[in-house]
């Protein structure tokens, strides 16, 4: 029985690790593809940038990215390996005590109202960082975008780009970061489980 649940709890160790890192993978990746998009678009003629609204470029270049590489890509293989998980432990707790299966039931509802007031705080603060950093970065792009002209003709597409990058790096980590919260109720309530 210990050896049994010492490798299940590793087995959660190791899915928290993998998750956590293909989250961030994700999340630069989505940093990445934004930057490039942002000096693809400062490359391009001033008619072509102005082809679309502000707000058109703005959320393909920020928000657009961020929600097909984390949202849909991410969340699908991690949902995927979790649901498989979930249906095999279910119904190897129901077969072995039907008595086991109902006390865990009430040992969730404890571990779901702490997580609950925890996820909430952590959840409100990363939020307000992630709004800051945002609004941040949207600035600096629609001030591009607002004097290109005078970018062209400074020369300083390549250090806009470059800053743009650099606070979609930045917000690339704490959007990981919320994006692995519900991640962590899932694995304490896994571990509690076993």
């Amino acid at each position: 029985g210990v050896f049994a649940v010492l490798v299940l709890t590793g087995r959660t160790v190791l899915s928290i690790l993998f998750t956590r890192r293909i989250l961030f993978f994700m999340s630069r990746r989505g940093a990445s593809i934004s930057s490039d998009l942002v000096s693809k678009l400062l490359g391009q003629s001033l008619l072509k940038v102005q082809a679309k609204s502000m707000q058109e470029n703005l959320f393909a270049l920020t928000t657009g990215v961020e929600m097909i590489v984390l949202q849909v890509i991410a969340t699908a293989a991690v949902l995927f390996a979790d649901l498989s998980l979930l249906f095999i432990m279910a119904i190897g707790l129901l077969v072995v005590d039907p008595m086991t299966a109902f006390g865990t039931f009430c040992i969730f509802i404890l571990i779901g109202i702490y997580l609950n007031k925890y996820m909430n705080i952590r959840a409100k603060m990363l939020g307000i960082k992630s709004s800051e950093m945002s609004i941040k970065g949207n600035e600096k792009i629609v001030e591009v975008l607002s004097s290109y002209r005078e970018s062209v003709v400074r020369n300083r597409r390549d250090f806009y780009s470059r800053e743009i990058g650099k606070l979609r790096l930045d917000l690339a980590d704490v959007r990981a970061e919320i994006n692995f919260l519900p991640f962590i109720s899932k694995y304490i309530i896994e571990t509690a489980v076993l």
